[in-house]
């Protein structure tokens, strides 16, 4: 959470992509760098539910508020659209957790070799949209 909320907080006044480039690229290695116990917890928690629940009481609740925060930041800065801002936090959260695993699950489709372009695109999507002249 440390580095997290240093890049959120420090770049406040940064351009909005750079910052949740940075954020995600942050997430991504976090994630790689701990891909074994990430990937046990995963589908031991099928299994035993209570593994979930530090996660749900504690991690969740603190990396949620964190992007909520900035993500209002910016709304109210007129950075953002005014879409609800849980919706915005899950679309984040969701394109991040979806390239981490289509990626682990089908490397042959969705490689990591170029992940720093990926995640350029990835945040290019969250804030242009994938349709020519915007939303």
């Amino acid at each position: 959470m440390k580095s997290a909320e240093e890049i959120l907080n420090k770049g406040k006044d940064e351009p909005v992509d750079e910052v949740l480039k940075n954020l995600l690229l942050d997430r991504l290695h976090l994630v790689k760098k701990n891909m074994p116990l990430v990937k046990t917890v995963v589908i031991e928690s099928l299994y035993h539910e209570e593994l979930l629940v530090p996660i749900k009481e504690k991690l969740a609740p603190q990396v949620i508020e964190l992007l909520d925060g900035y993500i209002n930041y910016h709304k109210e800065k007129g950075d953002f659209k005014d879409y609800d801002t849980r919706f915005i936090t899950r679309t984040i959260m969701s394109m991040l957790l979806g390239y981490v695993v289509l990626s682990s699950a089908f490397p042959e489709f969705f490689s990591l070799d170029e992940e720093e372009k990926e995640i350029e695109n990835i945040v290019n999507v969250l804030i242009n949209g994938i349709k020519n002249g915007g939303v």
